[in-house]
């Protein structure tokens, strides 16, 4: 059993430890040619200007000072989110958030909504905004809460490199607002913008890292 837990553990950390290595590859190929992140680069025509037209919903993102763009303010309308320096994406300047945007959309979710059901094909990430979920599992016919995602964190960091079938549910606790990527629409990013690209997959590699360390932790304490 401690070899089989060795060896998994081992297997992911090289995983993990590959993903860096080529998020920093594509970095110093990027730096070559766009420059660092926020740098100004022309405007691609496909993705420069993306339209998110949601009307009729509850809450609206506010570029304010309290409460950042997570200010709910009840309206009849949801103005065009965006998305904000947290999370994986904390190391890309507004300009190239502004870019990526395009290669992805935003999602408004209502309460109660499944975001993501277990079993069920999953090739994106999704990066929440706004609100809350909880993700859940089915284990001997029993409902498990497996944790909470909130506001800046991520949802599918594994699948949008590795597609793949979701292992839990993930379902919204109140309105709340996502951005998701497929992985087709990740690599043509990567290939048109290596060098943001670079910090946002070293962003997932380290969330990947975090979460894998805590479940080695976990699987430690059980053994201890």
């Amino acid at each position: 059993m401690t070899m089989s837990r060795t060896c998994l553990t081992s297997a992911w950390n090289s995983w993990v430890v590959g993903v860096l290595m080529f998020a920093v590859f594509s970095g110093l190929k990027g730096a070559e040619n766009n420059g660092p992140p926020g740098a100004v680069k022309p405007p691609l025509a496909r993705h420069a200007t993306p339209s998110f037209p949601f009307t009729g919903l509850p809450g609206t993102p506010s570029p304010t000072k309290k409460g950042g763009y997570f200010k709910k303010i009840m309206s009849d309308t949801l103005n065009t989110p965006r998305l904000p320096g947290l999370g994986i994406l904390q190391p890309l300047g507004d300009e190239d958030r502004d870019i990526l945007s395009g290669y992805g959309e935003f999602r408004p979710v209502q309460a109660g909504q499944h975001l993501i059901e277990e079993g069920m094909t999953q090739n994106g990430v999704y990066f929440v905004i706004s609100g809350k979920f909880h993700a859940s599992s089915t284990r001997g016919g029993h409902k498990v809460l497996l944790g909470a995602v909130e506001t800046g964190e991520t949802i599918g960091e594994i699948n949008v490199l590795d597609p793949s079938v979701a292992s839990a549910t993930v379902t919204a606790r109140e309105f709340s607002q996502v951005w998701f990527i497929d992985s087709k629409s990740l690599e043509t990013y990567i290939n048109e913008y290596p060098g943001p690209a670079a910090w946002l997959l070293i962003g997932i590699g380290k969330t990947i890292a975090r979460r894998l360390r805590a479940v080695n932790e976990k699987i430690a304490s059980l053994y201890s």
